[in-house]
């Protein structure tokens, strides 16, 4: 009985570590997109979404695929935007819905928004699947 609690504990400490790991993985994942988009790293924050991704910026219309994405951010506007993740999501181990409370600071001013980012294993790697950007967060 004893060997089968430790094995148990074991089994599940091996699952919470996974679990972890795939968190931090997203995580990173949010934080590599959000620190290529804040230096200007457009061919960075590019690698971040999958090849089929699509891309909602508030009112304006869905963009859909990386290379109609990279139009729009070929020059981002100029500041930076503070991100921070609020709820992680996983549908399924290889799939997870993010929400992010975002602050854009820039020469105009601020503005203040929630992101949702749809993420995705795919060939071993975490992409954004679906990025889109909400007016009037709190």
């Amino acid at each position: 009985m004893f060997r089968l609690s430790v094995l148990c504990a074991a089994l599940f400490l091996s699952v919470a570590a996974g679990a972890q790991t795939t968190e931090d993985a997203v995580c990173k994942l949010i934080s590599d997109f959000s620190t290529a988009r804040n230096t200007g790293d457009v061919p960075a924050m590019l690698r971040t979404y999958a090849e089929d991704a699509k891309f909602k910026s508030f009112d304006n219309p869905v963009l859909e695929g990386r290379k109609r994405i990279a139009f729009v951010w070929s020059k981002p506007p100029a500041g930076n935007t503070e991100r921070k993740i609020v709820d992680i999501r996983f549908i399924r181990t290889d799939f997870s819905i993010v929400q992010v409370d975002s602050t854009f600071t820039g020469p105009m001013g601020s503005l203040h928004f929630m992101e949702t980012f749809e993420v995705a294993m795919q060939a071993g790697t975490w992409q954004i699947k679906s990025h889109v950007s909400y007016h009037g967060a709190k």
